[in-house]
């Protein structure tokens, strides 16, 4: 939940501190703060990609690019404020919501500490890629195969032009403005029992 305090001004109090937080704790905060910045006009353009490179069995590599479009999304939370109860002389601090929601934005994507033996550390990839490709998969190969295709090259919908309910003048997804998708129940977190081998 959100404090009622003005989230960049905390991350330009953090930035004047002699200690500097982790670039990760910037983000965060400043995409806490997106109701402040996000205009409809200019989306999430000023947001860079997420570039992973990628590397099959054989050796082949592959560069995939997530944009913030698929690795940011936009929520709603309660406000919070402090105010203190009166027990037994004693002040004590609690949080109560003040009933007012306020429009953030977080990061689709989040580090999972999972080890293998035989691989080592790994990376699950979930929907921020499925959003950016169409992801196929080998599983009759040795060893399986993947592949990853831009979304941004596919058509849109129906292969005719006369059934189609939209234009296809627009081939490429990447010059839209766009705004972070828009999560209205609480998000969901992986349950996975990284203990167990994968």
């Amino acid at each position: 939940m959100l404090q009622k305090q003005h989230l960049t001004s905390m991350v330009l109090t953090l930035l004047v501190s002699r200690t500097l937080p982790h670039k990760d704790s910037i983000l965060k905060l400043l995409l806490l703060d997106c109701n402040s910045w996000l205009t409809k006009d200019q989306g999430l353009h000023e947001l860079p990609d997420i570039h992973f490179h990628l590397r099959g069995a054989g050796g082949e590599t592959k560069k995939v690019a997530l944009s913030a479009w698929a690795y940011v999304m936009e929520t709603f939370e309660h406000e919070v404020e402090t105010v203190y109860k009166n027990v037994g002389g004693y002040k004590i601090p609690y949080k109560r919501r003040t009933g007012i929601k306020t429009k953030v934005c977080t990061l689709n994507i989040a580090p999972m500490a999972y080890e293998t033996e035989a691989n080592g550390p790994i990376f699950i990839l979930g929907t921020p890629l499925f959003y950016e490709f169409e992801v196929g998969y080998d599983l009759g190969a040795k060893p399986p195969g993947i592949s990853f295709r831009s979304l941004a090259s596919l058509p849109c919908g129906s292969c005719r032009n006369d059934t189609a309910f939209f234009s296809d003048s627009v081939t490429s997804t990447s010059k839209l403005v766009r705004s972070p998708r828009q999560v209205h129940t609480p998000l969901r977190v992986p349950q996975m029992d990284l203990t167990q081998p994968l």
